[in-house]
Order: structure tokens, then C-alpha cells, then sequence
């Protein structure tokens, strides 16, 4: 499996990934404004969630695998828009897109190099943002934005159709492919991950909340943040030394940018945001490193029920003190991730995509772009 092919079909399976949660948590948890119906649909939709504990590997290959959830996670997508004025619908077909998603990053740690996996994470934030901006522009134009999920969908399959039958002869990838599969502790550090980042650090509604600029000077920010973190990840940036303290150290800016963003000014949010976005996003690397010996792609449900209680524990909390509790989710969500990836073994060297020069740079650029956004923008 080419590592470059393979970033961008990682890029859009878990982009459909992302979409799939943020409609699934609102029909879960979005209380009165839910018809009846479609709450209690999604509440049965949870059992859904737990399709990764089927053993698929003793029916399928691994490769083919990847290709049949990658696939899988696109129908599902396109399904779910088709849904929209269904909600009924919507609950099981984005409770199914997320289980299909999660079963590729299942199967795909081990197989699919590790940079690889970490970047194109990075690089599906990205597009979920930039997705998220589109609709927003298109919905005063009246132009519809259907056709970039179109695009995006028809470009996955091409790619999943391509990537197996091609080679890959780097030595660190083809360790990679040796090394096992994902941790349970890796899952849930992924869980932790995508609650931050979908709650706060990645959503731009909440970064207007917190700095009062304009949609697009936020929305920007974080995209250009999530590209300078992805390039970093492909160039095999990372922790090297002083390597536990470090991930104590960004998984606590991870949490306490969440979770201080909206009780500060605009100014230190302003601040806040950028770094506790790039700190998540740069702990991918660490969460999807395979592990060592035989490992079951099930491992990612404890990511997907991580993910789901920290969304109901943040909807409770908003429900009954508002913004003002919601920082204890966000705090709870930053002590799970740390915690897990402190029991992450050191992983093994892997090769750069991109020359490591070139992710500094763009690391260092996009912090410096999205602050400048966030404290000049309007």
C-alpha cells in the first residue's frame, strides 16, 4: 500500500468519520429539539457502534478489509446526506458510517504505515473544517456544497480501488506492516482526541464563541493549523526526547485550551486555540502507533465508547450549568488521553513522507498564520 495514496484515503474515510459523529451525538443528545422518534432510534443505534467486535478478520484479509470499510464508510456517507430530512433514518446510517470508519482505523494500524494514518487524521480535520466553512459561504450564495461530498466520495473509491494493488518496498513501512495492531489505550487516547477536537479545538462555531471573530477568520486558523500538524506528522515529527513529559505536557495544553477557551478574553483565546489544536492533532502519532504481536481491529470500540460518554458528559453538563460545567468534560476528556498515552510504549522509527525540514516550517508557519487570524481577524 503506497503511503502517500494511503494519507489521502486515511484524509477522507475519517472525514466521513467526523461528520457521521457530529450528527449522530446531535440526534443522541440533542434533548428536546430531537423529535421522539428519532432520540429513541438513536439511542438503539448505539448497539451499531459495537460492529467492530464481529471477527472479521478470520473472514476477510486485512487488505481487503481496508478497501471494504473504506468503501462501506463512503455508501454510508452518501446515505446519510440522502437521509437529511429523515431523522429516523439518520441515527443507524451515521451510527453505521462511524462503526465503518473506525473499522478501517482498526484494520489500517499495522498495515497502513503509521505516518500515513497520523497525517491524513490530521489532514481529515482539515477538510472537515474546510467542509464546515463551505457550507456556511454556500448557504448565503445559495450555491449547494453537495458536490464537493460528491467529489470527495468519488475520489475515495478511486483511491480504495487503487491502493491494494500497489507496492510498497521501504523497509519502515514494511516493519510497520509487521508490527501488530492498535492498542486499546491507543483507541481511547483516539476517542479522547476526536471529543477535543469536535467539541472545542476543531469547531469553529466554538472559536467564534471564544474570541469573537468572524467564522472565517477562525475557521481559517484551524484549518491552516490542522495542515501545518499534518505535515509535521508526515514528516516524522514528534516527541523524541524528554518523550513522556512532552506528552504530559501537550495533552494537558490539549485539555486546558478546551477547557479555558471560552473563560478567558479574546486575546489569550486567541492564543489558547491554535495550541491546544496543534498539541492534539500532533498526539495521532502517538494514539495509532501499532503495537506489537497479534492484535484484533475490535481494539477501536474502546475508542468509540470513550468517545460517546465523553459526548454525553459534556451535553449533561451544558444541560444543567451550562458553558460554565462544560469544562469538566473537557478536563476529564485531557486526564483519559494523557493517561493512555503515558502507557504507550516509546514507538518504533519510522521513515518521513515529506522531508522533516519541510514539516518544521509548515508547523511553525501555521501557528504563527492562526494566531495572527485569531487576534487581528473580524
Amino acid at each position: 500500500m503506497r503511503p502517500r495514496i494511503s494519507v489521502a484515503l486515511t484524509a477522507l474515510v475519517l472525514l466521513f468519520f467526523l461528520e457521521a459523529h457530529r450528527d449522530f451525538a446531535a440526534l443522541l443528545l440533542g434533548g428536546a429539539a430531537v423529535p421522539p422518534p428519532a432520540g429513541s432510534v438513536a439511542l438503539l443505534s448505539l448497539v451499531l457502534l459495537f460492529l467492530p467486535l464481529l471477527p472479521v478478520t478470520r473472514w476477510w484479509s486485512r487488505p481487503r478489509l481496508v478497501v471494504a470499510t473504506a468503501v462501506s464508510a463512503t455508501v454510508l456517507r452518501l446515505a446519510l446526506a440522502a437521509a437529511a430530512p429523515h431523522p429516523a433514518l439518520q441515527a443507524p446510517l451515521a451510527a453505521l458510517t462511524m462503526a465503518g470508519a473506525a473499522l478501517y482505523l482498526g484494520v489500517g494500524v499495522g498495515l497502513v504505515p503509521r505516518r500515513s494514518l497520523a497525517g491524513g487524521a490530521a489532514l481529515a480535520v482539515l477538510l472537515d473544517v474546510a467542509s464546515r466553512w463551505a457550507a456556511v459561504a454556500s448557504a448565503g450564495s445559495g450555491s449547494p456544497a453537495v458536490g464537493l461530498a460528491l467529489t470527495l466520495a468519488a475520489l475515495l473509491a478511486t483511491l480504495a480501488w487503487v491502493t491494494p494493488r500497489a507496492t510498497v518496498d521501504d523497509d519502515a513501512a514494511t516493519l510497520e506492516r509487521r508490527a501488530g495492531g492498535l492498542r486499546s489505550r491507543g483507541a481511547i487516547a483516539f476517542g479522547a482526541i476526536a471529543f477535543l477536537e469536535g467539541a472545542v479545538l476543531a469547531n469553529p462555531d466554538a472559536g467564534v464563541a471564544a474570541t469573537g471573530r468572524s467564522f472565517s477568520a477562525v475557521a481559517a486558523a484551524l484549518a491552516v493549523v490542522a495542515l501545518g500538524a499534518a505535515l509535521w506528522l508526515l514528516g516524522g515529527g514528534g516527541p523524541a526526547r524528554f518523550y513522556r513529559p512532552r506528552l504530559v505536557a501537550m495533552g494537558g495544553a490539549a485539555a486546558a485550551a478546551a477547557a479555558l477557551a471560552s473563560r478567558t478574553g479574546a486575546v489569550v483565546a486567541g492564543v489558547l486555540l491554535p495550541v491546544g489544536h496543534v498539541c492534539a492533532l500532533l498526539l495521532l502519532g502517538r494514539a495509532l502507533a501499532p503495537a506489537s504481536g497479534r492484535r484484533e481491529p475490535s481494539t477501536i470500540v474502546a475508542g468509540l465508547i470513550v468517545l460517546v460518554l465523553l459526548d454525553a458528559m459534556l451535553a449533561l453538563a451544558r444541560s444543567r450549568g451550562g458553558e460554565a460545567a462544560a469544562w469538566l468534560a473537557l478536563v476529564a476528556a485531557g486526564v483519559l488521553l494523557t493517561a493512555a498515552l503515558l502507557l504507550i510504549p516509546r514507538p518504533r522509527p519510522a521513515g518521513p513522507l515529506v522531508p522533516r525540514a519541510v514539516g518544521r516550517v509548515a508547523l511553525a508557519v501555521s501557528l504563527l498564520t492562526a494566531a495572527l487570524l485569531l487576534l487581528a481577524g473580524r
